[in-house]
């Protein structure tokens, strides 16, 4: 990520600047999470702008404990890839008011093994399944 900074992208400060000016210009920050792989911009987000939410990005780390600790702080929502849900992390967020919200989950069965650990929502590429199994599973509020 670091190597990136300035050439495929702004530096994390000017990063979190930038999207925060449209997010407010939009008058959406209340309706609004930002989410990110790089720790870094979580950072400069978490203390610049700390009433806006944000979602720490989890590619393939199962080590939620020294994820966190990249960020010295709880993010309101976790999000790792939806292969690294079980319940040991279901019990930390619940002991830590953390929501989590995995991605990128595709297929019925990984969706209906998420919801019954617990979930706080899904991240899909298919909506309309998501919605199909909630409705199904009884919850009314998607």
């Amino acid at each position: 990520m670091p190597g990136g900074d300035a050439i495929f992208h702004p530096k994390p400060k000017e990063f979190v600047d930038l999207l925060v000016a449209v997010i407010k210009e939009g008058n959406i920050a209340d309706v609004t999470t930002i989410q990110s792989f790089d720790p870094r911009t979580l950072i400069v987000a978490h203390e610049d702008y700390p009433d806006i939410s944000l979602a720490f990005l989890i590619a393939e780390s199962k080590e939620y404990e020294d994820n966190l600790r990249l960020l010295g702080f709880l993010p309101e929502i976790y999000s790792p890839n939806f292969f690294l849900v079980d319940a040991e992390l279901m019990n930390f967020a619940a002991e830590n008011n953390m929501k989590v919200i995995p991605w990128t989950v595709n297929d019925k069965g990984s969706m209906m093994e998420l919801l019954d650990l617990g979930v706080d929502g899904l991240i899909t590429d298919y909506p309309n399944l998501a919605s199909d199994l909630l409705k199904q599973k009884g919850y009314t509020r998607l």
